[in-house]
């Protein structure tokens, strides 16, 4: 086996180490547990998989100030939109997306 075959060994073998580290140290810090709507058992697989701005409650949360950090957002977005694209369909489509989320 040559040196450079060694070292390509060797460092394979230290991200694997390195992966099995970072995967146990993640396990303390994983969030286990979350107001969840039905269906999902775990934060990441309801962040991941959400499909309206309900499933993301958990995140965000309801409180007033949430409401109108999404709205802040939903109208920053709506303006990026509009500076960048000129597509009449597209800028629908998003207002769309944005009064849901804001009504979400």
């Amino acid at each position: 086996m040559s040196k450079v075959d060694r070292i390509i060994v060797l460092g394979a073998a230290l991200c694997g180490i390195a992966m099995v580290v970072l995967s146990v140290w993640m396990l303390t810090r994983y969030p286990a547990t979350a107001d969840l709507t039905d269906g999902y058992r775990t934060p990441v697989l309801a962040f991941e998989f959400a499909q309206t701005p309900a499933d993301l409650a958990f995140m965000t949360g309801d409180s007033d100030s949430a409401v109108r950090h999404r709205a802040a957002m939903a109208a920053e977005a709506r303006q990026v939109a509009e500076d960048r694209f000129d597509n009449q369909k597209l800028l629908e489509k998003l207002e769309r997306v944005i009064r849901e989320t804001v009504a979400g």
